[in-house]
């Protein structure tokens, strides 16, 4: 059973680099598979990343003779900057703290540290209610009082 006090093996951050990388590399084989002319099989729908790098990969020599190749390269080294920046720690970490405390919020509540860091640098709810590190043992009790209830 967890407590308030475990560590969240849930990064919100680690997830939406990896959704960002799924979208970019399926958009970029749906352009490969599509191609005018001469409609090639699309990658195999539950090869995940793995299987959309795989699959670009095989047709990387039409992709750089594409006048979208500059663009491609663009985004595939932005998606790799921000996967290193997120293994190597230069990325904010994330650390969900359950719902917001304010009445009537549906928002999530988020801790994050910065690089280098292990307290918190900012705690605020997705929903733009935020808390002054001077506030966070008040934060603290109403988070204990709201999981107690």
């Amino acid at each position: 059973m967890r407590t308030s006090r475990d560590p969240d093996p849930f990064d919100d951050e680690a997830v939406e680099v990896r959704r960002h990388i799924d979208d970019v590399l399926r958009s970029w084989a749906g352009l490969v598979a599509e191609r005018g002319g001469s409609p090639v099989p699309g990658p195999d729908r539950d090869g995940g990343v793995g299987g959309l790098a795989a699959f670009l990969t095989a047709h990387l020599d039409w992709l750089m003779d594409s006048t979208a190749a500059a663009e491609f390269a663009e985004e595939v080294a932005a998606l790799r900057g921000r996967a290193e920046r997120l293994v190597n720690g230069s990325a904010p970490a994330r650390h969900h703290l359950g719902g917001c405390v304010e009445a009537s919020c549906d928002g999530r509540l988020t801790a994050r540290t910065s690089p280098g860091r292990l307290a918190a640098s900012q705690i605020g709810c997705d929903r733009g209610h935020s808390w002054p590190p001077r506030e966070w043992l008040l934060l603290s009790a109403r988070i204990e009082r709201r999981e107690a209830s």
